[in-house]
């Protein structure tokens, strides 16, 4: 599994537009967005633990798989959600958007990425490899 610091997606207007950073606590009246939770369960279960501990009770679930789907609650200012910081699908959902993506201090906030394929795939697995290095920007090959 790939980690990489997340950040939160907060749209304008909501108090943080002159911030370069947030802690979690600061975002307890709004409620945190996510996608179903049958989309990533145990991403899920994990996400809404931290958040409670510092503090956000309140989550709006959309009926939905796709990550860009939050776009439009976060940008309306009804909610935020964590991105990748820099990177990622959903990061990149919010490219654009009227909204910042501040860094998270005061908490060890990582967002995971998994991979998986069939096994019965006549593709060889290098050729995954090669596709998911590429897209995560990582040098493949032997290491010195």
């Amino acid at each position: 599994m790939d980690t990489r610091p997340a950040a939160v997606a907060v749209g304008h207007g909501r108090g943080f537009d002159d911030r370069t950073e947030v802690r979690l606590e600061e975002l307890a009246e709004l409620p945190y967005v996510s996608i179903r939770y049958d989309a990533a369960p145990a991403v899920y279960r994990a996400t809404g633990e931290l958040l409670a501990r510092h503090g956000v009770h309140r989550r709006i679930e959309l009926d939905t798989h796709n990550p860009g789907d939050l776009t439009h609650v976060v940008a309306a200012g009804e909610a935020f959600t964590l991105v990748g910081l820099g990177s990622g699908a959903t990061h990149k959902a919010f490219v654009g958007e009227p909204v910042h993506v501040l860094p998270v201090t005061g908490a060890q906030v990582r967002l995971g990425t998994d991979a998986v394929w069939r096994g019965d795939r006549a593709a060889d697995p290098g050729d995954v490899v090669g596709v998911l290095a590429a897209a995560a920007g990582t040098p493949t090959g032997p290491v010195a």
